[in-house]
Formats: C-alpha cells, sequence, structure tokens
C-alpha cells in the first residue's frame, strides 16, 4: 500500500475517530448539566416533601392547641397555615419537574385525606368559645385519630416513593454519564492507536 492510501485512509480515520470523539465530549457534557440539574431538583424535591410533613405536623399541633386553650392566636396559625395551601403548590411544581403520575397520585391522596382531618378540625372550632371540652372530645375520637393515622401513613408512602424515584432516577443519570466517559476513552485510545501507526508506517 502506497503512502498516499495510508495518508488517505489515516485522513479519513481520523475525521471519523474525530466526531465519535467530539459526539463523546457532547454527551459528556449533557450527562454532568443532567447529574447537576438532577441534584439540584432532588435537594428542591426533599425540601418541599419536609415541608409538607412539617406542615402536617404544625396544623395538627395548631388545631389541638387552639381546642385545649382556647387561644385565639393558635387559630390564627393554623388559618395561615391552611391558607398556605402547600399541597397545591407542591403539585404544581412537581408538575413543572416531570414528577411521574404515579407519585403526584400520592399528593392527591394526601391532601383529599387531611381535608377530612381539616373538617373536623372546623368542627371542633366551632364548639371552643361555647364547649372547650366538647371540642377536646373531636379530636380525641377514634374517627379523628383514624383519619391523622391514614394521613401519615399515606405520607410514609409517599415519602418511601420519592426516595426510591430519586434513586433509581439518579443510578439512570449516572449510568448515561458512564457511557459517555467510556465512548469518549476507546475513541480517544483508537484516536491515538491510529496516529502512532501512521508515525510508524511513514518510516
Amino acid at each position: 500500500m502506497t503512502l498516499k492510501k495510508y495518508l488517505k485512509i489515516g485522513i479519513i480515520s481520523s475525521i471519523v475517530l474525530s466526531i465519535i470523539l467530539l459526539i463523546s465530549f457532547i454527551l459528556m457534557d449533557l450527562a454532568v448539566n443532567k447529574m447537576k440539574r438532577t441534584l439540584v431538583e432532588q435537594n428542591e424535591i426533599t425540601k418541599i416533601v419536609l415541608g409538607l410533613e412539617e406542615m402536617l405536623d404544625n396544623v395538627t399541633t395548631e388545631a389541638t392547641l387552639y381546642t385545649y386553650t382556647g387561644n385565639t392566636t393558635h387559630l390564627q396559625n393554623y388559618e395561615n397555615i391552611v391558607a398556605a395551601d402547600l399541597f397545591d403548590q407542591a403539585s404544581q411544581r412537581f408538575t413543572e419537574l416531570e414528577v411521574p403520575n404515579e407519585i403526584s397520585n400520592y399528593l392527591n391522596d394526601i391532601s383529599i385525606t387531611s381535608k377530612s382531618a381539616l373538617d373536623q378540625h372546623a368542627l371542633a372550632f366551632e364548639l371552643v368559645q361555647e364547649d372547650l371540652q366538647g371540642a377536646q372530645q373531636i379530636l380525641l375520637n377514634t374517627s379523628y385519630k383514624n383519619t391523622l393515622n391514614e394521613v401519615y401513613k399515606q405520607f410514609d408512602d409517599f415519602q418511601l416513593e420519592i426516595d426510591t424515584w430519586i434513586t433509581d432516577f439518579s443510578n439512570e443519570t449516572q449510568k448515561d454519564a458512564f457511557i459517555a466517559i467510556i465512548i469518549m476513552v476507546i475513541a480517544s485510545v483508537l484516536f491515538i492507536t491510529l496516529v502512532i501507526a501512521l508515525l510508524l508506517s511513514m518510516n
């Protein structure tokens, strides 16, 4: 094979390997950016979940304190928390972050069940000024306790699904990054090998 043919093959091979190398760099950049975005979104989702859990705890606490003390400060705190409607905010943000529907449905279930608890709170609040003990009994009855237990059980299931989804998504992102690295390494090795082979063939 003549030197001219060697050079022609070498040039074509170099172009092909350069394209592969460029593509691998692009894939690597995309994978890294995806990993960064994933970490940011995971942190935000975690904060949302923790915020919802804190909200549930605070609503229950303020409702209990109001029915036991009659102090309207607790009623105001309660109303402010409910008015914030964190469930709706979380649902909208989950949609923007493309959280799977099966996970968002858990959020809807919690919201529906928690509204049952809010209804029982409302009944208790109506009695606070006239019958404080009667108000307390509403929050001590089995129906209310069952509702709360159901809310927290749904929330535990929700957290488990969120954690599983985040883990799976992270593993998938890391896999994409690993594949990009492998392609880049192989392309680099082939490119260097080709250059060495061409240099040797010219001697």
